[in-house]
């Protein structure tokens, strides 16, 4: 079985690299392999007819929020295009497609956990952007599997758990907004619901069984329910009780409105996502966000 990763260099594609190894012959891209600003279809059936891939995992995105707002249409080639072209190239290829969204596809108003029935309303040019991915996938390739997160968090790349310890190493306070919610996901985890879902996919064919109840759209995120200033003192509690050279405490760690520290990209006020049809149909259950902070920064202190 063939495997075309896409975005290996970040952190979801680094730990994708580390789980899917065994499922069969891995070729994984970085930006420097594809130039996906300036990739077109000419690129993309180039790399199918190279590597004939059976599953193309599309971990590659434009994830600079606010730049974003000023860069839209670098935001919509990567986000919208690329995925509506590679969504193209696996139909008329006989691939599966997996990719990753966000829960900036919503507006937040809802304040209560997300279904993946729920209207779309982005707030930002990058929730737009990945939206039309999103829409564009699931008109082209049948055989598609979306899963939408939030709150990545990796030893690998960057990500909110890292930056705070960066700034509390030198800081004396840090100030963090307490008035958005949502759950953080640690990637290494979203990296084995991939290899699950394709594991339980590749079940199904080899027992000459459809997977087709298995394609569609995805929410596949941490549990809980917390701000942001909650994480951050969680953070920096579970990194001093680790032995991480601190120069505050949790203490320090004080709470404001998002009105306090604005920014060009709009934010959903909450944004906590409904993972209960991953549980029902691939049997997953969601991570602990506190334990998984704690198990982020015991990789960060032993890198594997």
């Amino acid at each position: 079985m063939n495997i075309l990763l896409l975005g290996s260099t970040g952190q979801l594609g680094h730990a994708l690299q580390k789980s899917l190894k065994g499922l069969g012959h891995i070729t994984a891209l970085s930006r420097s392999d594809l130039d996906l600003n300036q990739a077109n279809s000419e690129h993309i059936e180039a790399l199918f007819l190279k590597h004939q891939p059976h599953w193309v995992i599309n971990a590659s995105a434009y994830t600079a929020v606010d730049l974003a707002e000023t860069q839209k249409e670098a935001a919509y080639q990567v986000n919208a295009k690329v995925p509506e072209l590679l969504a193209k190239a696996s139909t008329q290829h006989k691939a599966a497609l997996i990719h990753y969204s966000t829960d900036f596809v919503f507006d937040g108003q809802k304040m209560s956990p997300y279904v993946e029935e729920d209207a779309c309303h982005p707030l930002s040019v990058y929730g737009q952007s990945k939206l039309q991915g999103e829409l564009a996938i699931q008109e082209h390739c049948k055989k598609h599997l979306i899963f939408r997160t939030g709150w990545l968090m990796g030893a690998h790349g960057g990500n909110f758990l890292k930056t705070m310890l960066k700034l509390a190493s030198t800081k004396s306070e840090l100030k963090v907004i307490d008035d958005q919610f949502g759950a953080p996901t640690p990637a290494t985890w979203l990296a084995d619901v991939t290899h699950s879902a394709i594991e339980q996919s590749q079940a199904l064919k080899a027992q000459q069984q459809p997977a087709s109840p298995l394609w569609g759209l995805y929410h596949a995120s941490g549990a809980g329910e917390i701000s942001w200033h909650v994480y951050a003192k969680a953070v920096i509690e579970e990194a001093l009780a680790l032995g991480f050279s601190l120069n505050l405490n949790a203490e320090k760690v004080m709470p404001i409105p998002a009105s306090d520290y604005p920014l060009p990209a709009k934010r959903p006020v909450y944004s906590v996502l409904n993972c209960e049809k991953l549980k029902h149909v691939f049997k997953i259950e969601q991570p602990n966000w506190r334990q998984s902070v704690v198990e982020v920064l015991r990789a960060i202190v032993t890198p594997t």
